[in-house]
């Protein structure tokens, strides 16, 4: 053990930054840590107990001047509240009792008080309106018809000068009071002669407070508040409460409206002066200042006010101020800490309930805190007296000490440890028999002996994956290989449009590249009953090939099973397998693989691959290949559908071929036409034409027909391999003879000709299809047109004979009892004859 001992000695590394100096640096780094400790504890008893009395004053304050601000706000949203309180109980009163009056009439006798036929009268401009004499104000616009019902509601609507002055006299801050009623009449106080201010149309049910306090958007019947609003005489922002009425049966009268100015609020809300530096402000349920004072402009807007300017939007607020606006308009009542340009801000808010608004009182932090700044200072020289005394000596002898203990418990502790970390070192260079330490009954040798066995199993495992690593990597060259084989054998059959070449070369590619003793396809035929072998690579399968080998569908073998499943399906001892027949073409098989060739889950046939190795294919296989089978079958689905489309193609235009010579044939017999070219112009000229040659035959390229007195060029005019007619030019003996490009030039005319007369007589015929359908529907709408039978027969034959040019038309009915009935057009008379 000495010996093995030294010889790890000798071996251990060269280390930078050995554990024995860790060790003593720890060490001395936690007597370090623990003398500051101490020190920081002692310093820190002494300024806790300051911070603390700093903390509790601190904290002290801000609490108290959170509570002091929320009570304050909710002090003075409440004071608000109240006046606006009172608006809502008045126009809530004046509603009932206009409800008392309508519903009431008999008690409040129409016209005992107050006479419409002797107060009101009709305006220039067609509104009916009373004097200003009478207390209060009464209106009907120009678009509605005085009847009674108008002038019962404005008769009892006069009872309302007993409770309007009181109303509006109760409080300073009411500027006018109002009735407006279902009969579009409006009641005002005080008397401003109403009927000449307003519009003579104007419509008072479709104001916004006469609509919001409506059933429609009022089904609680409460007293609502309008938004607030400019005051257009001047009076500033105004707001209006309206407090629907209602019979006892539960039938909307109208509305009663207060219009309230917030002049005075506004006034006492900007004067508050709260700590002799803070402001308040107010806001509508929109964001909209009701209240702001020049303070609240700077630090919520970040501007001045402009001259006038009420109603600032507050949605416009810096970032800052964004929070405590959320809150303002959420209708909650908070305490928000806001900073500004430097300045800690604190800011309480509460809602007014009735109405949605919000007030909110702002102060400066600084304000509050005055009281910190002599507490301080007192614990910070406390401090420094208690570390320059008493803690640094001590914790100078201290680390003395504790240095010197370290370098001996470093060295016992770390030469073990040492010694382990060399013994790893040859491990990992691949030297697993390298003696380690004794070990110890400590911890370090129970390090010790676990790293031994860590040894063993490191030992064991490397040579385990180093076995899988080979197995995995021959493994992954024979799936690299078959994915190369299956792209080439894809890539080649993608190029071949025949099938029957393409079903051929499939086979003999499948087997060269995976070396397969047999490859064979099946093609399920168009009945979908058998599974016909139409290409093998293998001489046996060439045999089975030549007697047209067909399997039973979904019952004969793997492939027919494969075909009427559509699943793969693998047999590795196809021999030895009882569910299959053993084939005397294919003797050697031992393992047989069936992949489906699909096409959109569509079935179309069955790759066949067997080989003389058992267990020649695995899941991995099955993978690769039916990759392989998918292309291929897409391979066959297109070369098949291309030689549809290619029939198909050849089959249509021998059609229109047929069709089109049937046609020219009928015309040129019917129809026959020549022109000649005198050196003039051209003129037509009867055929068959004399060119003083002998017949022309139908020649497919121009010739040249060598005459006595000269020369003739022949060029056909053909049209879908046939000659339509041709073109014939004369030549003088002593002329220059026509050059290639000139006889090409006159073959290439002649082929456009051919083109454009057919085109010519396409259209012709599309001209009479469609004259004969036009006089077809026009025959056919005559007779529907008609009802009689007579009449029917008459105007078919009347249609007919003008249609067709005929002198003479019958029509002939079936017999019915013997008797044969004709009717018939002879010189524009109807006869009509009896067999």
């Amino acid at each position: 053990q000495l010996m093995a001992s030294g010889e790890v000695r000798r071996q251990q590394p060269v280390i930078r930054r050995s554990i024995r100096t860790r060790l003593l640096v720890s060490l001395l780094g936690l007597t370090t840590v623990s003398v500051l400790a101490l020190g920081y504890l002692g310093v820190n008893s002494v300024r806790s107990v300051g911070e603390s009395a700093q903390q509790v004053s601190a904290e002290a304050l801000r609490t108290q001047a959170e509570e002091y601000l929320r009570q304050i706000t909710t002090s003075d949203a409440q004071r608000t509240e109240l006046v606006l309180e009172r608006v809502r109980r008045d126009a809530a009163n004046v509603a009932r009792y206009a409800a008392s009056v309508f519903e009431r009439p008999h008690i409040f006798a129409a016209g005992a008080y107050w006479q419409a036929e002797d107060h009101m009268f009709v305006g220039s401009d067609g509104q009916y309106m009373n004097g200003e004499s009478d207390v209060s104000s009464a209106f009907v616009p120009d678009f509605v018809e005085v009847d009674e019902g108008v002038l019962r509601a404005l008769e009892l609507s006069a009872y309302l000068d007993f409770v309007f002055p009181s109303t509006y006299e109760s409080d300073p801050n009411t500027v006018a009071i109002y009735l407006a009623t279902e009969w579009e009449t409006t009641r005002y106080y005080p008397n401003i002669n109403l009927g000449a201010v307003v519009p003579p149309d104007f419509h008072v049910t479709q104001r916004p407070w006469y609509v919001s306090a409506a059933p429609g958007r009022n089904p609680g019947r409460e007293v609502v508040w309008s938004p607030v609003y400019v005051d257009a005489t001047g009076k500033g922002l105004m707001v209006t409460a309206a407090a629907p009425v209602y019979s006892g049966r539960g039938e909307f009268i109208g509305a009663v409206g207060i219009d309230v100015t917030l002049q005075d609020i506004s006034a006492s809300v900007e004067a508050a002066r709260l700590l002799g530096s803070g402001y308040s402000f107010l806001v509508d349920a929109t964001g909209h200042a009701i209240a702001l004072p020049e303070r609240g402009y700077r630090d919520i807007l970040g501007r001045s006010p402009e001259p006038d300017e009420v109603g600032a939007d507050l949605n416009e607020a810096t970032a800052e101020f964004a929070p405590l606006l959320a809150g303002m308009l959420s209708g909650a009542a908070g305490f928000e800490v806001v900073e500004v340009g430097g300045r800690e801000l604190f800011a309480a808010y509460a809602p007014l309930e009735s109405t949605g608004w919000s007030l909110a009182n702002v102060v400066e932090a600084e304000a509050v805190l005055q009281a910190m700044g002599a507490l301080q200072e007192g614990l910070e020289e406390s401090t420094r007296t208690l570390v320059l005394t008493r803690i640094l000596p001590v914790a100078g002898g201290i680390l003395i000490g504790m240095t010197a203990i370290g370098l001996l418990l470093a060295r016992r502790l770390a030469d073990p440890i040492r010694g382990m970390a060399a013994a790893a070192q040859q491990m990992g260079a691949g030297r697993w028999d390298v003696p380690l330490p004794p070990a110890g009954n400590d911890e370090i040798g129970v390090l010790a002996r676990a790293f031994a066995g860590m040894r063993s199993q490191l030992r064991e495992l490397i040579g385990m994956l180093e076995q899988r690593v080979a197995e995995r990597t021959a493994d992954l060259a024979r799936r690299s290989t078959q994915l190369e084989a299956a792209a080439q054998v894809a890539r080649e059959a993608a190029a071949i449009r025949d099938v029957g070449r393409l079903l051929e070369e499939t086979v003999r590619l499948i087997s060269e590249r995976f070396g397969f003793y047999h490859a064979g396809i099946f093609l399920v035929d168009e009945a979908g009953e058998y599974a016909v072998l139409r290409a093998a690579s293998s001489e046996g399968g060439r045999r089975m090939l030549a007697r047209r080998h067909k399997l039973k569908v979904g019952e004969v073998g793997i492939v027919g099973w494969v075909a009427g499943s559509g699943q793969p399906r693998i047999a590795l001892d196809v021999g030895e397998d009882a569910v299959f027949f053993d084939n005397p073409d294919l003797p050697q098989t031992r393992s047989e693989m069936a992949l489906p060739l699909k096409v959109r889950e569509r079935v179309i046939g069955v790759l066949d691959v067997q080989s003389v190795e058992a267990a020649a294919f695995s899941d991995e296989d099955v993978e690769v290949l039916q990759t392989l089978a998918d292309q291929v079958a897409l391979a066959i689905e297109n070369s098949r559908l291309l030689e549809e489309s290619q029939r198909a193609l050849r089959e249509l235009e021998a059609l229109y071929g047929q069709r089109a010579r049937e046609a020219w044939r009928e015309r040129i017999t019917s129809q026959p036409a020549a022109y000649r070219y005198t050196g003039v112009g051209v003129e037509p000229a009867s055929p068959p034409l004399s060119l003083g040659t002998e017949a022309l035959p139908p020649h497919r390229q121009p010739v040249v027909v060598q005459g006595r007195d000269g020369r003739q060029l022949i060029a056909p005019i053909r049209l879908r391999e046939q000659t339509v007619g041709s073109i014939v030019l004369r030549q003088d003996a002593e002329e220059k003879g026509w050059s290639p490009d000139e006889i090409a030039l006159v073959e290439e005319v002649g082929a456009q000709i051919g083109l454009a007369l057919e085109n010519a007589r396409l259209l012709e015929e599309a001209r009479k299809r469609a004259f004969w359908e036009q006089t077809l529907s026009s025959v056919t709408d005559r007779i529907r047109a008609e009802a009689e039978i007579d009449a029917i027969l008459e105007h078919a034959l009347e249609e007919l004979g003008r249609v067709l040019g005929a002198e003479r038309a019958f029509v002939q009915l079936t017999p019915v009892s013997g008797t044969l009935t004709v009717q018939g057009r002879d010189d524009g008379a109807l006869r009509e004859v009896k067999e």
